[in-house]
């Protein structure tokens, strides 16, 4: 009979415990459900026409102020604010309970903002549409950011400035931004530390998508696309970036400070449905031919061959640098087929690299700060071939057809431009301040202006003039020439002016031979499938806490219960 009420007990136990995990999910959705508010759930109208800016902050004590710029330039502040924002009972969880009017501060730490998929809706542009911080510049002169702020679950279209975090362990994780508006603008900005930016769709927007200006930033599963500046911008040191899904924006990303190390940027970030490799400090290796970006920091020995970039919407004015090197040494670039991007950009001392039998079709190869490099038989559109701040570099075999500028010199010096097919380009060479060059053996066709010197720049003093001295230009073909040829021997009697009081004096009579070759793409490349729809992998719901609660909860009870059948049964024998 004690053993048989023993076993009641325990049997009774367990079902308390069960009981206690039922109601704690009710509690859970008690304390997350928008029935219980107290006087803070009424719903806004939209914003009324005299109305020109109103901005709705969430306040350090958890209450709610509305502020409103009128169109006669006053201003207007509402303690008791009809929003449609409902916040539980503990004050750190608020759900909009319907589309919400006006900008949003958040200047309460370790609070959860929930959208519940639902809109933020501004009227027209200016300020962020969401600060997780201060800037209310007559109550609080000094930005101070907010700190261990979930902002999940919202759409903000329209916008100038979406998403501004400035403070440290902030969350924004499942938000949409999409149609912002100005060439400056930012989906969402990161100044602070520890941020983390996770399964959110930024696409359609004037400006860029993730600008990372702090430290330790992780950003990762986002789709980011159509962005008419940049996708990923860096002007500081960032944290890591993963799983990321980059299609046809102005570029793909864009650095001030470059990756300290190999594992800041992995191949599991994407652009236009191919991978991404940015190395730091490698050596010896050859990029894998399915490369969509490449960046090479610090790194020498490093081949480069077998690249195809095209871009989703058949555009080639998108997505960046294809091949991107910084202080890189003793690399090869070949064989690549970039129709989309920057091309190629070769920068800041790297030394004797090579780039040659490439196709770009947009962006064209970029020179900067260096020495020793060879650019040769490539073919080059849209944007050739510029040198600045170059020194001994070969520019020799290419082919520029139809660029704005075929070769653009800017404080380059002692580089030879050879045997170059310089075909239907605006301007077929510019030079600023660019000394003891050589010009020779190159073809200058049906372009609108050979060669332009520019004199004067908006540098300071505006009317300081340069004019850059020691250059050669020697038996060049010239398809404006109109001079004759008495003797046959191929090369004119008189010289062709080159422009001001330049002058070749052999000026060549016919077009100097070299190979114009168009390069094919790689057999094995074609315009990717891109399967991504944008969907992308978001933080886990506060939904989905409480159910790891609840069956916390239930196991307990079964270990416990279970404990008791075993102590009860050894306390019987």
């Amino acid at each position: 009979m004690v053993l048989m009420k023993r076993k009641t007990s325990a049997l009774t136990l367990i079902l308390v415990l069960l009981l206690s995990a039922v109601a704690g999910t009710l509690l859970v959705n008690l304390i997350e459900s928008t029935s219980i508010v107290a006087s803070l759930k009424v719903f806004a109208q939209p914003i009324d026409s005299e109305v020109i800016h109103k901005e709705i902050t969430i306040m350090p004590d958890g209450s709610f102020v509305v502020d409103y710029l009128c169109d006669n330039g006053t201003y207007v502040y509402d303690t008791h604010p009809e929003v449609p924002i409902s916040r539980n009972i503990f004050g750190n969880y608020y759900t909009f309970t319907g589309d919400v009017y006006g900008h949003l501060v958040i200047q309460r730490d370790n609070i959860v903002v929930d959208g519940a998929g639902h809109k933020l809706q501004l009227e027209g542009y200016g300020s962020f549409a969401i600060s997780a911080g201060s800037r209310d510049y007559n109550r609080n002169p000094e930005f101070v950011g907010t700190n261990n702020v979930v902002i999940t679950n919202i759409e903000i279209p329209g916008f100038g400035y979406g998403i501004e975090l400035a403070g440290s362990n902030n969350v924004v994780s499942g938000v949409t931004l999409t149609e912002g508006g100005g060439s400056n603008s930012k989906a969402i900005w990161d100044s602070g530390s520890n941020n983390i930016i996770r399964g959110c769709r930024i696409f359609a927007n004037e400006g860029t998508g993730i600008y990372v200006a702090g430290s330790g930033a992780i950003v990762s599963d986002n789709y980011i696309a159509d962005n008419s500046e940049v996708g990923i911008e860096f002007p500081s040191s960032a944290g890591s970036l993963r799983n990321n899904i980059l299609v046809n924006n102005g570029q793909a990303f864009d650095f001030d400070t470059l990756p300290s190390t190999s594992n800041v940027i992995d191949a599991s970030n994407t652009v236009d449905g191919k991978p991404v490799f940015c190395w730091v400090n490698e050596h010896d290796k050859t990029v894998p031919s399915e490369a969509g970006y490449v960046l090479l920091s610090n790194c020498t020995n490093i081949t480069v061959q077998g690249m195809a970039v095209f871009n989703s919407s058949d555009s080639t004015t998108r997505n960046s640098n294809g091949i991107y090197l910084y202080s890189t040494k003793d690399s090869l670039i070949k064989d690549n087929y970039l129709r989309a991007g920057a091309g190629v950009k070769v920068s800041s001392s790297c030394q004797n690299i090579t780039v040659t039998e490439n196709y770009v079709g947009s962006g064209g190869i970029s020179l900067t700060s260096l020495s020793n490099v060879s650019v040769t038989k490539n073919y080059v559109q849209s944007s050739g071939i510029s040198l600045s701040g170059t020194t001994e570099c070969l520019v020799s075999e290419n082919t520029l057809r139809g660029c704005a500028t075929g070769v653009s010199l800017w404080t380059a010096h002692q580089n030879r431009i050879l045997q170059n097919n310089i075909a239907e380009c605006d301007i077929g060479i510019s030079i600023f301040k660019s000394d003891d060059n050589v010009f020779s053996g190159n073809n200058f066709v049906s372009n609108g202006q050979d060669v332009w010197e520019q004199h004067k720049t908006w540098e300071w003093p505006l009317d300081r003039y340069y004019e850059s001295v020691g250059n050669e230009w020697d038996r060049n073909y010239w398809s404006h020439y109109t001079g004759t040829d008495s003797n046959g021997d191929g090369v004119g009697d008189i010289p062709h002016l080159v422009y001001e009081d330049k002058k070749d004096n052999y000026p060549l009579m016919s077009l100097a031979d070299i190979p114009e070759i168009i390069p094919e793409p790689p057999a094995s490349s074609a315009t990717p499938s891109l399967t991504a729809d944008g969907t992308s992998t978001s933080l886990p719901s506060w939904g989905n806490v409480a159910v790891v609660i609840i069956v916390s909860v239930a196991i307990l009870a079964l270990v416990v219960g279970a404990g008791l059948l075993v102590y009860f049964k050894k306390r019987k024998r």
